[in-house]
């Protein structure tokens, strides 16, 4: 709302500049005008009412297209401040989810080793319940990166890279769950958390490399 009020506020300065350079025109016919009238005036003074009114219209339009030019150029990084504020949002919305798949992980670990013993029926239970929350979490991070589909093209790989990656973990999650072997659970485990290190790396990569503006 403050930045709408601002290009308004803006808007009213090249209104401003518009009318002034308007003036200008005005003033500068009336100088032909009068010029053309004052017919008995020496060639001398003809020529200085011309270049006066000539230096006048160059130095009014030079000054209202340097400042449209400002105006242009402040509203452009303006947008390209609220687009990298955008991402680094929606990067952020991306690292809260997997965080919430390492808990979640941790919580299998626990309920894998206590009902390790247990029937196939609960197994069973257990592994629905994970595709459950590994579909609703992977979900969600598909409608984050399918609300930026107007967005532009590097916002759109860094968003699908993770979505990827959250969709590759919860698949090992359910994998986890059907392991029966101590080994098998052990490398499902290490390959959750090295894809995990590699994400959360890329996605400090990208905020310390990101330009001021995009």
């Amino acid at each position: 709302m403050q930045d709408w009020i601002r290009y308004q506020a803006e808007f009213e300065k090249v209104k401003v500049i518009a009318a002034n350079f308007t003036e200008s025109l005005s003033s500068v016919e009336s100088s032909i005008i009068e010029m053309r009238r004052s017919q008995s005036h020496a060639r001398f003074y003809v020529v200085r009412d011309w270049y006066l009114a000539s230096s006048n219209l160059y130095y009014v339009g030079m000054w209202s297209m340097m400042q449209c030019g400002l105006i242009i150029i402040a509203a452009a990084a303006q947008l390209n401040l609220y687009h990298q504020l955008r991402l680094k949002i929606i990067i952020v919305i991306n690292i809260i989810i997997i965080i919430i798949i390492i808990i979640i992980i941790i919580i299998i670990i626990i309920i894998i080793i206590i009902i390790s013993s247990s029937s196939s029926s609960s197994s069973s239970s257990i592994i629905i319940i994970i595709i459950i929350i590994s579909s609703s979490s992977s979900s969600s991070s598909i409608s984050i990166s399918s609300s930026s589909s107007s967005s532009m093209r590097n916002e759109n790989l860094i968003i699908g890279s993770i979505t990827y990656g959250v969709i590759i973990i919860a698949i090992l999650i359910i994998l986890l769950a059907k392991a029966v072997a101590i080994i098998m659970i052990i490398l499902l485990l290490i390959i959750i958390i090295i894809i995990i290190i590699i994400m959360i790396i890329i996605i400090i990569i990208i905020f310390v490399t990101m330009p001021v503006f995009v």
